[in-house]
Formats: C-alpha cells, sequence, structure tokens
C-alpha cells in the first residue's frame, strides 16, 4: 500500500521514474546484439587428428581407439562418437549439460598427452575444438574478375580477406573454388633410371639448396651486425640449377631429369554461381555478435572494396542475416498488431480514451523495462526472447484492468479520485500478486530443464518473467497514479469532452454497452441455472473434456517446428574414386535441371568435389539454393523439396537427394545434411552382420511412409591398392619402410620439398613423377629409390601391390563401430513416423550382441519431454503452494486449479485445428499456460471470498452469482487483451513465425476454453464446496433435490 500511496501522492516523481525507464530501455535495445536463436553452447568438444595419406581402418586402429581410451576418463563425458576418413580422425566427446568445458578441455589435453607416444610420429598434432554452432557461413560473397585462377586467388588472399577478417563481429573468412600457385618438378623416371638415380635424393637436393638461415652477429665498428646465409630460390632458373649429384666427370642437376614447371595445385574442386564458375568468399560470425551488424559492415566494406579494386568485384550472393531482419521485423508488427487489438478491446469495454491510455501505457512501459533487464543480463534480442515479450504483451495488462476496474468502483461509492486509487488499488492487490506469482512460479521449475530446450525456456522464461513483473510495478504505481490526476471524470463523461470523435464514438460504445449487457444477463441466467443442476453441468464440462481427450491421438509432435528460411539443399553422390572431369560432366546436367526447375532462386552455389584434405567428398557435388522470403513465394520450401524431388531426372551414376536445410542450430551426434532428424544406429562386434542389419533396416525404412532421404553412412566403399612390403628384402639393403611409402608419396602425390618465395608469398615446390609415368601400377613398379650404397633398386622389386577396397568412412559410438541410417521425417509428424519405424524394426530378427536404437531428433525430444514434463508437475505443485499460502486455505487452490485440466480442452482442439504439433515450443506454452489460465479463477475466488466477509448472512449462491456476474466484465477484458495480443503470434505468418506460433496457439486455445469454463466451474464447484462442507449427508441430498 505505502508504495501505491507514495505514487498517488507525489505524481511527478512517478512520471520522472517512467521517463528514465524509457530512455533506459531505447539505449538498451540500441544496443542488443540480434541474431535468430539464443547463443547455444552446446557440452560439445572435437578433437581432430589429421594422418595424410592413411586409410579410414588405419586411422581408427592407429589414432582413433587410442585417443577414445584415453579421453573415455575425463570426468563428466556423456557420450563418444567418431568419425574416420582417409587421412583424418574426428572425435566428439559430449558432454553432461552445466560441464565446464574449459576444465574438461584442459584433462583432454592432459589425457592426450600422456598417450601421444602410442600414436605414429608423423601424424599432425591432435586439436581439441569446441564445437560451435556458428560455424557455417553468414554470408557468400562472389568474386567476378577476367584474370586467371591462379592470379585471382592471390589478389583474393592478399588484398580482400584480411580487410573483411579486420571487420567487427568476424570471426574467420573462408575461400572456395581457390587455384593456388606451386612450383611442380615433374621427375622422368627413365632419365632417373638411365642416371641410376632415386626420388628421394631429388628430394633432399632441393632441400638443401633453398636456404635462409641466420649465422649469428659480428662486431662491425661498434655496430652489431646479423650475418644471414641467403641462398633462396628466386627464378625458376635456380630451382632447375640445383645440383642433385656430383660425378667426377659431370654435374647432375634438376633440369637434367626433372621438367620445372610453375603450375597449381591439383584441382579437386570446382564452384560456380548461378552457373559462373568463380571464387566464393565466406563470412563466420564471431560467436555472440550480432548478425545484422556483421552483415552492415561487410556489405560496407564490400562496396568500399568495389570502389577501389580495378581487378575484381565482389558480389553479395548470400545474406542469411536477411531472415533475421524479416523475423525480427515480422515479429515488430505482430507486437504492433497485438497492441492495437487490446487497446480496441479496452476502448470497448472501458468506453473511455484515457482509461484505455492509462492501461495501454503499461505495455510500452514493461517491454522496454524488460530490454534493460535483457541487456544487463547477457542475453541477445532473438525470437525466443523477443518472441517472450510480445506473446506477454496481452498479459502486461490484466493487473491494470483490475485495478482501474477496482478504482472507478471506488469512486462510484463516494471516494475522492485521490483516495479511491489508494482504496481500489489496496483491495485487489494482493489478489494481482497472488496472480502474478503464479505466472511467474511456473518457470521457477523449468530452471533445472537442460539441453536446448533448456536455453528455449530459459530466455522465454527470463522475457515474460521480467515484463511482468514490470507490469505489476507499472499497475500499483504508474495506473492509480494517471486514475487519479489525470482521470477526473468518470469512465463515460471524457467522451463528452472530445466533440470531434463524439459522433463517431458515441454510438459504438452506445452499441457495446447494450452488447455487453446482453452478455452479462445471458451470463447471470446460464449461471443461476447451473447453480440450480449442478450436475448437469459438471456432466456437461465432463463430456467437453471427454471429447478433447478422444481427439488427442490426433495431435502429432515433434521436437521442434521448424522455420521456413527459404534454403534448399540438393547433393549428388557419385563412385567414390570417380574422376573431377566426370563429376563435373554429370553436375552441370544436374545444375541444368535444377535452374530449371527453381525459376524464382535468388542464388544456386555449386560445389564439385571438395578440398585435396577431404577425400571422402571428392565424388559429391552439392548444391546450396536460395528461394525468395516466404511471402513472396506461394509455396512452402518443404513442397519446393517434394517437387524438385519427384521432377529432377535421373543422372547416370549419380544418386541425389534434396534436403531442406534447417535454419535452426541444432547438433547432430550423426548426419552430415541438414534435415537428417532420424538417425537409426545398428550395433554389433560383427562388420559383417552390422552390414547386412543396417542394410534390412534401411529396407524397412524405405517402406515407412513419411520417410525420405534415407542414407545408409557406410554403404559406399572406395577401391585402393594396397602396397606390401617384403621387409626382409628391405632390411637386407637397408632401405626402412619409411623410404618405401615416401617414395610411393612422391611418385603419385607429390611431395613439397621446400618453398618458393615471391614477394612475401611462399609457394609449395613439390616434386613427383610426371603424369605420363604414373598412370599404372607397372609405372609405379618400376620407380627407383636409392639405398644408402648408392644403389637404386626398383619398387616392385620390394614391394607387392593387391588391389581392393576399403570403406570410405568408420562410424565409432561409444567406443564400438555402429552403422548408421539418417532419414528426413516429411508429410508425417516425427513422432508417429518413428513410432511405425519401431514397430517394424522390433519385427527384425537380431543375433544376440546386436541391437537396433533410433536416435537423432527423436533422442532429444524424448529427453526435452521428460524434463519439460517434470517441470509442469512441479510448477503445479509450486502454483498450490503459492496459493494456499495466498488465501490461507487449503481449499481454495485445489478449487482454481480445476482451470487447468478446462483449458485442455482448447489446447487439444486448437492442435488440431491448426494441426499443431506437441514440440518442444507447444509444451513450453502448456506450462505458460498453466500460470495464466488460473488468474480469472483467483480473481473470481478472491471477490467471493471478500463479499462473503462483508454479508455473512447473505445466501451463497447469491453471493456466488453477484460477484461473478461483476467480476465478468474485467474477466472478459483480460481475456481478450491477452488473446488478441497473441493472436498475431498464433496465425504464424511472417518470416520465422512457425517457430513462435506453437507456443501462442496453445495459449490461445487454452485461455479461451479455460475462461469460458472457468466462469462456470468455479461458481459451482465454490457453491458445492461451501454448501455441502459441514451437511450431514441427508441433509445434503434434500438441499439438493429442493434446489
Amino acid at each position: 500500500m505505502w508504495l501505491t500511496r507514495t505514487a498517488v501522492h507525489r505524481p511527478i516523481t512517478t512520471l520522472m521514474a517512467a521517463v528514465v525507464i524509457v530512455l533506459l530501455g531505447f539505449t538498451a535495445l540500441t544496443n542488443l546484439s540480434v541474431d535468430l536463436m539464443p547463443h547455444l553452447q552446446f557440452p560439445t568438444v572435437t578433437v581432430t587428428t589429421l594422418y595424410p595419406g592413411s586409410g579410414p581402418e588405419e586411422v581408427e586402429t592407429l589414432i582413433t581407439r587410442p585417443l577414445e581410451q584415453a579421453l573415455s576418463s575425463v570426468n563428466g563425458f556423456e557420450r563418444l562418437s567418431s568419425r574416420n576418413l582417409e587421412g583424418s580422425s574426428s572425435i566428439r566427446v559430449q558432454f553432461q549439460w552445466g560441464t565446464n568445458l574449459d576444465t574438461a578441455i584442459a584433462d583432454m589435453r592432459q589425457a592426450i598427452d600422456k598417450m601421444r607416444d602410442e600414436l605414429p610420429d608423423d601424424i599432425d598434432p591432435p586439436v581439441i575444438e569446441r564445437y560451435d554452432v556458428n560455424d557455417s557461413p553468414v554470408m557468400y560473397l562472389g568474386v567476378q574478375s577476367e584474370l586467371p585462377l591462379v592470379d585471382l586467388t592471390r589478389f583474393v588472399e592478399r588484398n580482400v580477406i584480411p580487410r573483411l577478417e579486420r571487420l567487427d563481429g568476424v570471426a574467420r573468412v573462408g575461400m572456395r573454388g581457390e587455384v593456388r600457385r606451386e612450383i611442380q618438378v615433374n621427375l622422368d623416371r627413365a632419365k632417373l633410371e638411365a642416371l641410376g638415380m632415386g626420388v628421394n635424393e631429388v628430394i633432399t637436393a632441393l632441400a638443401a639448396g633453398n636456404v635462409n638461415q641466420p649465422a649469428g652477429d659480428y662486431d662491425e665498428g661498434g655496430l652489431q651486425r646479423l650475418v644471414r646465409s641467403r641462398t633462396e630460390f628466386e627464378t625458376l632458373d635456380d630451382v632447375g640449377d640445383v645440383v642433385v649429384r656430383r660425378r667426377t666427370d659431370a654435374l647432375v642437376r634438376i633440369r637434367d631429369v626433372a621438367d620445372v614447371v610453375d603450375g597449381h595445385e591439383e584441382i579437386t574442386q570446382l564452384t560456380r554461381m548461378n552457373g559462373q564458375p568463380g571464387i566464393m568468399i565466406y563470412i563466420f560470425q564471431q560467436s555472440g555478435s550480432n548478425t545484422i551488424e556483421v552483415s552492415d559492415a561487410v556489405q560496407a566494406a564490400v562496396a568500399n572494396l568495389n570502389n577501389e579494386l580495378r581487378d575484381a568485384r565482389l558480389v553479395i550472393r548470400v545474406d542469411k542475416s536477411r531472415f533475421v531482419r524479416h523475423a525480427m521485423s515480422d515479429m515488430r508488427e505482430a507486437a504492433g498488431v497485438g497492441m492495437i487489438l487490446a487497446m480496441v478491446i479496452l476502448v470497448l469495454f472501458l468506453r473511455s480514451f484515457r482509461s484505455t491510455l492509462v492501461i495501454a501505457v503499461s505495455m510500452p512501459l514493461s517491454v522496454l523495462a524488460t530490454f534493460v533487464l535483457i541487456y544487463f543480463g547477457g542475453f541477445s534480442l532473438n525470437m525466443v526472447s523477443f518472441g517472450g515479450i510480445v506473446l506477454g504483451l496481452g498479459m502486461l495488462v490484466d493487473n491494470s484492468i483490475v485495478v482501474l476496474e477496482s478504482i472507478f468502483r471506488k469512486r462510484s461509492e463516494g471516494l475522492s479520485a485521490e483516495e479511491a486509487a489508494v482504496e481500489g488499488t489496496g483491495e485487489v492487490i494482493s489478489a494481482i500478486t497472488a496472480s502474478t506469482l503464479t505466472t511467474l512460479i511456473v518457470f521457477l521449475p523449468l530452471l533445472f530443464v537442460e539441453g536446448m530446450a533448456g536455453v528455449l525456456v530459459h530466455q522465454l522464461a527470463f522475457a515474460v518473467s521480467f515484463s511482468l513483473i514490470c507490469s505489476l510495478l507499472a499497475s500499483v504505481t504508474l495506473t492509480p497514479a494517471l486514475a487519479a490526476h489525470w482521470i477526473r471524470t468518470a469512465p463515460d463523461a471524457d467522451l463528452k469532452s472530445l466533440h470531434g470523435v463524439r459522433r463517431i464514438a458515441a454510438p459504438l460504445h452506445s452499441l457495446t454497452r447494450r452488447a455487453y449487457g446482453v452478455v452479462e444477463r445471458a451470463y447471470g441466467r446460464l449461471l443461476q441455472a447451473a447453480l440450480r443442476a449442478p450436475g448437469v453441468t459438471a456432466f456437461v464440462i465432463m463430456l467437453a473434456f471427454a471429447a478433447a481427450v478422444g481427439l488427442l491421438p490426433r495431435v502429432g509432435s515433434e521436437f521442434l517446428p521448424q522455420p521456413d528460411d527459404g534454403r534448399l539443399g540438393v547433393r549428388g553422390t557419385m563412385a567414390p574414386a570417380t574422376r573431377l572431369e566426370e563429376l563435373d560432366r554429370q553436375t552441370r546436367r544436374l545444375e541444368e535441371a535444377v535452374t530449371q526447375r527453381c525459376p524464382d532462386a535468388e542464388a544456386i552455389a555449386v560445389f564439385v568435389g571438395d578440398e585435396a584434405e577431404d577425400g571422402d567428398d571428392w565424388h559429391e557435388c552439392r548444391f546450396f539454393i536460395e528461394l525468395p522470403p516466404r511471402s513472396e513465394r506461394e509455396e512452402t520450401v518443404t513442397e519446393i523439396r517434394s517437387r524438385l524431388d519427384e521432377n529432377l531426372p535421373a543422372i547416370a551414376g549419380m544418386e541425389i537427394k534434396t534436403r531442406v536445410r534447417s535454419a535452426l542450430p541444432i547438433f547432430r551426434m550423426f548426419g552430415r545434411s541438414d534435415g537428417d532428424e532420424i538417425a537409426v544406429i545398428v550395433r554389433g562386434h560383427d562388420r559383417r552382420t552390422a552390414e547386412e542389419l543396417a542394410n534390412a533396416a534401411a529396407e524397412i525404412m524405405r517402406g515407412v511412409p513419411g520417410l525420405v532421404n534415407i542414407e545408409l553412412q557406410q554403404d559406399q566403399r572406395r577401391p585402393e591398392l594396397s602396397t606390401l612390403v617384403d621387409r626382409s628384402k628391405a632390411s637386407l639393403l637397408d632401405i626402412s619402410v619409411r623410404d618405401i611409402t615416401q617414395t610411393l608419396e612422391t611418385a603419385i602425390r607429390g611431395t613439397p620439398a621446400t618453398v618458393f618465395h615471391d614477394d612475401g608469398d611462399e609457394f609449395n615446390v613439390t616434386v613427383r613423377l610426371k603424369e605420363t609415368d604414373r598412370k599404372s601400377r607397372n609405372d609405379l613398379g618400376q620407380v627407383g629409390i636409392a639405398t644408402p650404397q648408392g644403389r637404386i633398386v626398383a619398387l616392385r622389386n620390394l614391394v607387392r601391390f593387391e588391389p581392393g577396397e576399403s570403406p570410405l568412412e568408420i562410424e565409432r559410438l561409444d567406443r564400438q563401430r555402429v552403422s548408421v541410417i539418417t532419414a528426413a521425417a516429411e508429410g508425417r509428424d516425427l513422432g508417429n513416423v518413428v513410432g511405425d519405424l519401431q514397430s517394424r524394426l522390433a519385427a527384425l530378427p537380431l543375433p544376440d550382441g546386436f541391437s537396433i536404437e533410433v536416435g537423432g531428433d527423436w533422442e532429444e525430444q524424448q529427453k526435452s519431454f521428460q524434463l519439460l514434463s517434470q517441470g509442469f508437475i512441479l510448477a503445479v505443485i509450486l502454483m498450490y503452494v503459492v496459493m494456499a499460502a495466498q488465501f490461507e486455505s487449503l481449499r481454495d487452490p485445489l478449487l482454481i486449479l480445476v482451470a487447468l485440466p478446462l483449458a485442455g480442452i482448447g489446447v487439444v482442439l486448437v492442435l488440431v485445428y491448426w494441426e499443431t504439433t506437441l514440440n518442444v515450443q507447444s509444451f513450453i506454452g502448456l506450462i505458460v499456460l498453466a500460470g495464466i489460465v488460473v488468474n480469472n479463477a483467483i480473481v473470481l475466488v478472491d471477490y467471493i471470498n471478500q463479499l462473503r466477509k462483508r454479508r455473512p448472512d447473505a445466501d451463497v449462491a447469491e453471493v456466488v452469482r453477484s460477484a461473478a456476474t461483476r467480476r465478468l466484465r474485467p474477466v472478459l477484458m483480460t481475456t481478450l487483451t491477452t488473446v488478441l495480443g497473441m493472436l498475431p503470434i498464433a496465425i504464424g505468418a511472417g518470416e520465422g513465425g512457425e517457430l513462435q506460433a506453437p507456443l501462442a496457439r496453445v495459449i490461445v486455445g487454452g485461455l479461451l476454453s479455460g475462461t469460458v469454463m472457468t466462469l462456470l466451474a468455479i461458481p459451482v464447484g465454490y457453491w458445492l464446496v461451501a454448501t455441502f462442507q459441514f451437511m450431514p449427508v441427508r441433509e445434503r441430498a434434500e438441499r439438493v433435490a429442493v434446489r
């Protein structure tokens, strides 16, 4: 009461406090980081180890298994998975949520250091990195130029990338389609054989002939002068002049046995944007940076670079911030529409513009105050935090409505404006505090929810909670102060002073007054009939509840709703070891088909092959398709994907998959492509049996309706030529296995012997056989290797070649090999698809020691639903505790909680009507709804108790009917303002609207049904409890018969 009294008696101070909040709110809003989703720090660490030249099986045996054993001893780890590829091992360690990753990484580094001697000597040191959801480009830039690709690559590396990397918020800049310069020393095998030279001699000579090394300092005239040996290569002739062997009669130089060519590295990838070949630049943003600000900075830098550069032009091809801009803009529009609709309801019910403004001012004031708290809380402004504010807009006026209605009632009793403001607020402050606390208390258990659902819940809870707290403070300070000093007349009197709008507003208010009178009288008669026949009322309510329960099977489930950000992916896979020329030829056919079937696409990026280090992707082509915004196209991205999948022509030798690229930063343990929501994992000790089971499971999945893009991750094998060394012969000739493998690598792939410096840049000097000398297996056998005694031995005398196959990749989970089949759900909800899949997989006979489990998003969905269910139950218990303490009663809170199952009727109906699934967002909506829907029941029960205290001798039924009728107006006002405030979000229109729509729909449907049922069930229930509480059984029966 003292807070209200101070605000009423010191209105200028109250007004200045509001002005300060407004100023701070706008300042915080301009400085908030803006992004699509909250920053997600997944408790996952990746250990990557490179072992060039090794196969997946060697990588698994020599690197992955020892590392897994060492890493499994780190405290807090939950799951260990690994992917073994040609030349690389990638191990993901997933920790429990809440684990201190800095400590975990230190423990991992210590564990690796202890067993480093067990790993091969020639591997690159293991690299430990945190999993970063921002490790995907936010912008794609195309480079247009007439320069050759080698010169253009150097130009971009020197003039463009450094400028972009300096921008605030940019973490790193990548490049695709580059062709780097390389000095090639192409050996002639015939000349080497004629001179009796081995390829290892050439490598040694090049390394020894290209030296830049300081020799020390010497004193000269009081100065210390550095002596440096500078014998670096300056021209290609210097490379050719290097002496390989000195003979008595002549010198053998590089040019005598090889051709020195100023060329480029082997091209293993091609890049095209909208059909034009070139270089593409990727922009990666820093974790926690503002996506829109990063985009603005890059756009400004691109404009400046285009003005300065003469040999190239940068073009922004894809900008992911566009979707964020549109989504946030649509959210702002939804907030504006919600505010307007809420104000319209206030005007219609209050019939007073001043009263409407007094109540409506609490909305922007509470929102701005919430921006301040979000800023100091370290959160970003995203679809979750901003969506939470928008969802709570309608609730922000509820307390002010109740307060103003109570103030007007006190005025009608003859109190002065200031007395009515203080007394009216004091009469309802207990009820609105209890209703606010019950809304807030539901978020307390959600603090224990972990995982991605926990991150979403925490920011939503923070935004809604602080906005409601601010609205409560505004309702007991600013609202009574304005009511006392600005609204000096009766609610309708201000219309008479507004002569300009009187002719328009007066008929409208007259109509609403008559309409409300009809509703009030109808409700009074309905309530009276319900009190006379409580059994019939209860039966009707139970019948409606039973009908809703019957509709539950029609409500599907999924992990998270997928927003339509207009991004598609197409992947074409050919047989492993397919040459780049053949892959590109078939890719062009697919590119033409995709372009014809997506005429409205804004950008189509084509990636053919991959970098030299990523040999597992050399046989793949990938398309990145950027579609117009959702408002500018008739089809959804899912419908376009389905149409593409059906209409793309078959390409000889190529398997084509089309996917919707997800805008949500979801961590998936398996699956390399966006949209792979389901992962079926086959475990077992025998590899052949596991592969047979995986093939059988994949065949079953193809028969499940709603499953698309079914892909067995390990069904591809790459042809290889195994080299078996005769160790006894090698040891007799004093040749090490390492020398043999090094010679083979030099002959085929090439070995960087040294570097060539040119204008501050370094380029590899690579030695290998010329192309005509390494076309067949016989060519490899004739390559010579030099012994320490100077003899040349052909490799065919030391090794045996055996053709075979090796897996393209090997997946492991929890230190055991697994076979993984990934798929996506389309056309059916994830819950029903997985249920159907599990029932069919259960019929598959499994040998002893083998198991099949379904993971992916389904696994995360089950964990999240379990945590949210526990949070919901705990929230209901806490609500009861708060209400019991507030009412000092154990009975009244139980009566109020009857509103929860009644709200469930509307929840089911709205989910079925809008074909909305039960997902994490709609589940959060259920928890929020639990705290909102009881507010009307709290206000109603509290007022009934107040009337009974004032009129202790009055008939309970009459008191209940009178209290319910008097509270009808504020109940309808609070419900309609909340519902209409959320309605624009519930419709789900605009970019990203799919993400928050389920939450809003649950609240809208539950609040509508809960309010309607509460207006009948609570009065009838209260009357039954109050009337029959102390009566004997016979008297109760007689009382019912009489009524």
